[in-house]
């Protein structure tokens, strides 16, 4: 019995690392609540630090790595303030380019709910993509090629 919620739960958060929902308009709703001049930047990552921890944490490496980037924007999502801190440390939670939704507004506005997102903007228009378990290195190395040029 308890080998089957086991393979439940693991199901669940393997299917569920590929899951976002495609919400444009609150996309935009949330930029805005949140400050952010979207239209700047070349790309955003949203990072809920609840949810699939391999992408997170592999997520959370590239904050570290790129967070002077100003091409990039990083949104960290997360009510716990502390383990925002934890994970990130002051000299990176602190960045310009790092804004700490600590209101779950992403949540609320059906953006993620576990999984990370990638948004570049072409031309104006975001392009959303939901970070994939299988794919999370190839993505992150496309996202660091775009914001590095």
């Amino acid at each position: 019995m308890i080998n089957y919620f086991f393979s439940i739960i693991m199901m669940s958060m393997i299917f569920g690392c590929n899951k976002h929902y495609d919400n444009s308009e609150g996309l935009n709703e949330y930029f805005s609540e949140l400050n952010i001049a979207y239209e700047d930047l070349d790309a955003c990552l949203i990072v809920p630090l609840q949810g699939c921890s391999s992408c997170i944490d592999k997520c959370v490496s590239f904050v570290k790595k790129n967070h002077t980037n100003n091409k990039i924007h990083f949104i960290i999502v997360s009510s716990d303030l502390r383990d925002v801190k934890i994970r990130l440390g002051s000299n990176v939670w602190r960045s310009k380019s790092v804004t700490i939704d600590s209101s779950m507004l992403a949540v609320k506005k059906s953006l993620t709910y576990i999984s990370p997102l990638i948004i570049s903007n072409e031309q104006g228009d975001p392009i959303v993509t939901s970070i994939n378990v299988g794919e999370i290195d190839k993505q992150l190395a496309s996202l660091q090629r775009k914001i590095n040029l």
